[in-house]
């Protein structure tokens, strides 16, 4: 008979923590997929990519604005967003602190900072970077507010004013930190508070954290790179605290001005793009100079040791590298223009690079070509060719906003908002067209106070200028660097939950699997109800599409390959088997930015108690255009087989629709095999006896059927 099991995303059913290992019986999720419960509306509860939700900076409790976004992942579920100040120019700026956490969709606000510089005149903010370094080496012991160290080098690159805690080398395992108040040697570090006493040869964890910024100013040379030493989490708070400006001192909570020369010559500073830190002396950033076509590239050594005078100090050596000037095609952007990253494909293929933009072009600059005096450092450009050409899309016309989404291999794209362009592609220099165009233009407000009736999803907003991060597979995304505080917003997206990123980021949701107990006569078709509408009917958006998968083998140990299931959901071609398993894919890098949201799914099979227990539907010998049915003996009578009855059922209303007994040939006829072909009747009591019914007699056409067959 025909039967249906069903699965119903709305919580009861068991999935997998991030990260965790595959279980057949539970939803098995991606870092960005899973099941999700947002509320008490249906289309709340539902497997898919994360859900999104906004954090409102300039509409928070400190109503920050803020132009740029650094996100910092602490763990698979943790994320650190650091946002830098895009109100307008003023002698200070402050900086403001988000958690995120994905697997619940919850952002918080955590407090701010305000930064004082070194130089008192207006700034405004053209770069930022946040950097986190967990400090690990050798061993500690304690006693009181003194911590002796074994095998460690505390003098050389960190700064007082960071976080220690004791117990672990893992920052995530730490429940206790203590503020650093004096490091007096490589062995020896003062608390501000008693941590007790702790054994020698106890593991500990020391986090530095530092912030750059890229200013210009209203007097030309007041601006360039500045950095700030010594932070920590709970520095970060609510009214904003005051981080002083540095004095004589290096190392210490404090914001230092790193001039290229005694008076600035980047002065027209654009971006601030961060290398890897190759040790606690050492870490480049490199900065643009130039708002047209002539391009200037500046290596700043962030850790390099200081000896500032109010809170300056002017690099010299190999410490501060500046090129000569390249005319380049477009304008420079001054909007947190430059990532650095390594690509595995294209020119720059395993290459370490950074990656600029301006009004027309992408530069990609290998970071060896960053010479002193140097006119060749672009080493190529990528132009704006739109997919399918311009008879299919129109060109955004200028680029806006660059990144590197290094888990997926590709560059994210920006262009203005009145275009709605976000490109998701791979680095071309030879005119081949990008590869996908995500992201549409609407009216739509992220505002905290915008009717809840309106869902929130990445698009651009009328002619603001969005900025993007992507940090792990996630869109930062803030809809506009101006001031208005109501478009102020930061979405972040599940942009590698896409389809065509699965084999760089496993995303695909695989369900519970489902245990028929015997093995399915026939499976019929998979039915998947999905949201069709995210909000109310008034403001209500659809979203994107989805792809629905099935395997039946090699579901115990996800060894088992997947297969499309038809757009139906006709499931004919499956074969027969005691489980069967789905997966879910989804389109996130699409024009409508906003997934979909699976809430349930039920399959339609035909069961094996439709056949005597000596039987087993054999479906190698079905044929679906003439309606036979056929089954196999597994287990002797023990006698003579008796006459045999076929029943014949519409699937869609359970009519019967034909039967026909052995003994009689009026609507068919039964057959046997004989080991060499088809013969009529029943045949021998044999193991293994394949058998069929051949219809003679009408059947409808167009439905799906099933068969009851019994034994007298």
């Amino acid at each position: 008979m025909t039967a249906a099991v069903q699965q119903i995303f709305n919580g009861s059913l068991m999935q997998q923590p991030i990260g965790a290992a595959y279980d057949a019986t539970k939803i098995n999720r991606g870092k960005h997929t899973g099941q999700f419960n947002l509320g008490p509306g249906q289309v709340d509860k539902f497997v898919g990519p994360a859900p999104l939700g906004v954090a409102n900076f300039g509409e928070s409790s400190l109503a920050i604005v803020s132009s740029f976004v650094h996100p910092i992942k602490i763990t698979d579920d943790l994320f650190w967003v650091f946002g830098a100040d895009g109100s307008n120019p003023a002698a200070t700026r402050r900086v403001q602190l988000w958690t995120w956490v994905p697997s619940t969709n919850t952002y918080t606000f955590v407090g701010a900072i305000t930064l004082t510089f070194p130089t008192a005149t207006n700034h405004t903010v053209r770069g930022f970077r946040a950097i986190l370094e967990n400090y690990t080496t050798g061993t500690v012991g304690v006693s009181g507010t003194a911590v002796t160290g074994t095998g460690t080098g505390w003098n050389t690159g960190l700064s007082v004013g960071s976080r220690i805690g004791f117990g672990s080398t893992d920052p995530n395992a730490i429940t206790t930190w203590y503020q650093i108040s004096a490091i007096g040697s490589d062995t020896s570090i003062t608390l501000a508070a008693s941590a007790g006493t702790i054994a020698a040869g106890t593991p500990y964890v020391i986090q530095d954290l530092m912030l750059v910024h890229a200013n210009t100013n209203a007097t030309v040379t007041n601006g360039g790179l500045f950095i700030t030493k010594g932070l920590q989490y709970a520095d970060f708070q609510n009214p904003a605290f005051p981080v002083p400006v540095a004095t004589t001192v290096d190392k210490i909570k404090a914001t230092y001005w790193l001039r290229d020369a005694a008076t600035i010559t980047n002065d027209v500073i654009g971006g601030c793009a961060l290398g890897d830190r190759d040790s606690w002396t050492q870490q480049y950033v490199y900065a643009t100079e130039g708002a047209a076509s002539s391009l200037q590239l500046y290596r700043y050594n962030i850790r390099a040791p200081l000896t500032p005078t109010a809170g300056a100090f002017t690099l010299t050596g190999t410490d501060i590298v500046i090129t000569g000037a390249q005319t380049v095609s477009g304008t420079i952007s001054q909007l947190n223009n430059g990532r650095v990253g390594t690509l595995q494909h294209g020119p720059g293929a395993g290459v370490p690079c950074i990656y600029l933009f301006t009004s027309t072009r992408i530069l990609r600059v290998p970071l060896a070509n960053v010479v002193a005096g140097s006119t060749t450092f672009v080493a190529d450009s990528m132009a704006e060719v739109v997919p399918g050409g311009t008879n299919t899309q129109i060109a955004g016309g200028t680029f806006v906003g660059l990144d590197i989404a290094g888990s997926l291999d590709k560059l994210v794209i920006v262009g203005p908002a009145s275009s709605g362009v976000i490109y998701v592609t791979d680095y071309y220099t030879g005119g081949q067209q990008i590869d996908r165009r995500a992201g549409a233009l609407t009216m739509h407000l992220p505002s905290a106070l915008r009717d809840t009736d309106l869902p929130i999803y990445v698009h651009s907003v009328g002619t603001n200028v969005p900025v993007v991060w992507v940090e792990d597979g996630w869109l930062f995304y803030i809809y506009s660097v101006g001031t208005t505080s109501n478009i102020n917003a930061l979405t972040v997206y599940p942009l590698a939950a896409d389809a065509d990123f699965q084999a760089d980021v496993s995303n695909r949701v695989i369900l519970p699997q489902i245990t028929l107990g015997a093995a399915a006569a026939r499976f019929y078709r998979v039915m998947v109800n999905a949201a069709q509408n995210i909000g109310d009917w008034a403001m209500g958006v659809a979203p994107d599409a989805y792809r629905v998968q099935v395997r039946t083998s090699g579901i115990a140990d996800n060894s088992g390959a997947w297969v499309d299931v038809p757009a139906d959901g006709d499931l004919s071609g499956v074969s027969s088997a005691a489980s069967i398993q789905f997966g879910l894919l989804f389109r996130t890098a699409g024009v409508i930015m906003l997934p979909a949201r699976i809430l349930s799914l039920a399959v339609l099979y035909e069961t094996d108690d439709a056949l005597p227990s000596q039987y087993q539907w054999n479906g190698s010998d079905w044929n679906q255009a003439n309606g036979t049915f056929a089954w196999v003996q597994a287990v002797l009578f023990g006698a003579t087989p008796g006459v045999h009855t076929i029943e014949i059922y519409r699937a869609d209303t359970n009519a019967l629709v034909l039967t026909q007994t052995s003994s009689g040939t009026t609507n068919g006829t039964f057959e046997n095999w004989n080991g060499s072909a088809w013969v009529a009747g029943i045949g021998a009591d044999t193991v293994g006896r394949r058998r069929r019914f051949v219809p003679t007699g009408s059947l409808p056409s167009g439905v799906d059927l099933y068969a009851k067959v019994m034994v007298a």
